[in-house]
């Protein structure tokens, strides 16, 4: 019995196959024949819309040139900005920390961190102190 099943699986699954592949060739056929008829009444329309766009190719290639050296120009000039704005950054950070006013003023602010570290410590003492 499962031997007869098989067998009819394995029957029906290729008579299917081989009926879809006659299908597809059949639709192949048939839509070549409505291509070949195309083709005889497209090449003057195509001759038409091949010089329209040519035409509309030869303006937007133009256009994106003109796009493009408008952009290279802007960047330029940004790149031209951005090169003196950097530079006088780079002037105005070496002259500022370079001075001895700055260096001064760093080393009292790290004493003053120091005695504000010791004062704390003395606090957390005393509170394990209390905290005992």
């Amino acid at each position: 019995m499962k031997k007869l099943l098989i067998y009819a699986s394995v029957v029906g699954t290729t008579i299917r196959v081989v009926y879809w592949l006659f299908l597809k060739v059949k639709s192949n056929h048939t839509s070549s024949r409505l291509i070949d008829k195309k083709i005889d009444f497209e090449p003057k329309q195509r001759q038409k819309e091949s010089s329209a766009n040519v035409n509309v190719l030869d303006e937007t290639i133009e256009v994106r040139r003109e796009n493009t050296r408008a952009i290279y120009e802007r960047h330029s000039v940004a790149r031209e900005i951005l090169r003196d704005a950097y530079s006088n950054i780079t002037e105005d950070f070496v002259e500022d920390f370079s001075s001895e006013k700055d260096m001064n003023n760093e080393y009292v602010i790290d004493n003053e961190h120091i005695s504000v570290m010791r004062e704390t410590d003395l606090i957390s003492d005393k509170l394990d102190e209390l905290l005992k």
